[in-house]
């Protein structure tokens, strides 16, 4: 039984979707209004292949280890066998990898795939997969842990204990940044995983924009760069926060020197460590 055809099983018995917004007990989260991903236009450009792609694709080049470096290129080509565009009657707004599992789009599995997708994101951005997340944003911030792909609704209740997280939506971004140096990205997400409860909740007596760069400046009690200040909007810190923020964030470290170089052009044939 292949996905569409277990989908259509799900569904005639009588599985039930939650729709985003469709409740009377939500307390409004203004940063929302901010999320520019919910309404996004539908993306209409084409898939690539790894057929016509593998060739500008990073390789693996390591002397007696052919069956290693085989299994590196069946990564990508299973990556790309599981590109997905958004349907006209779904709810999903950007091309995307799927979870290749259920029909539903996982938040952790997405997270941890765009960790490896960063690298080949000149031939196709896998960061967007997470679109699709943020474009399910309810209004007090929750995202659904699981979104049907071919169906309008989430996997869970927002009040299901196991409904959302963990908070790793902010790593994937960070480490993404670090390869492709894209601030129009983190700024453009930077509303919703602020409105993320996991991340906004307990800080709602803090300024957000604040808190979250303290957390940013801090990594096991040493400063960090002033760079998450100035790509999150936030002057130059004067005085101390009582709290770091109860889930990770960004985390930054020092300059990640493959990333800089992979943005100047190392790719397709770099020599392994």
């Amino acid at each position: 039984m292949n996905q569409e055809e277990n989908m259509r099983r799900i569904f005639s018995e009588g599985h039930h979707l939650y729709r985003v917004n469709d409740d009377l007990t939500y307390t409004y989260q203004p940063l929302v209004e901010e999320n520019s991903f919910i309404g996004k236009e539908k993306d209409t450009e084409p898939l690539p292949t790894y057929e016509e792609s593998r060739d500008i694709l990073p390789a693996l080049i390591w002397d007696g280890h052919e069956d290693t470096a085989a299994c590196f290129d069946k990564a990508w080509e299973t990556a790309f066998g599981n590109l997905r565009k958004p349907g006209p009657d779904d709810d999903m707004v950007s091309n995307y990898i799927d979870t290749a599992f259920n029909g539903f789009l996982f938040m952790w599995d997405s997270a941890f795939i765009t960790m490896f997708g960063k690298y080949g994101s000149r031939v196709f951005d896998f960061q967007r997969t997470l679109d699709n997340l943020y474009a399910r944003q309810h209004m007090d911030g929750f995202i659904c842990r699981e979104i049907c792909e071919a169906e309008r609704g989430d996997q869970f209740h927002r009040f299901d204990p196991s409904s959302t997280g963990p908070n790793i939506m902010p790593w994937a971004e960070w480490e993404y940044y670090l390869v492709t140096g894209d601030e129009e990205r983190i700024r453009r997400v930077f509303p919703a995983l602020l409105a993320y409860p996991p991340l906004a909740e307990g800080l709602a007596h803090l300024a957000g924009r604040h808190l979250l760069v303290h957390r940013l400046e801090l990594r096991d009690g040493q400063p960090a760069k002033a760079e998450a200040r100035r790509l999150c909007g936030v002057p130059p810190r004067t005085s101390g926060l009582g709290r770091r923020l109860p889930a990770a964030a960004f985390e930054l470290s020092d300059a990640d020197k493959n990333g800089e170089a992979y943005r100047e052009g190392a790719g397709r044939g770099a020599p392994a460590n």
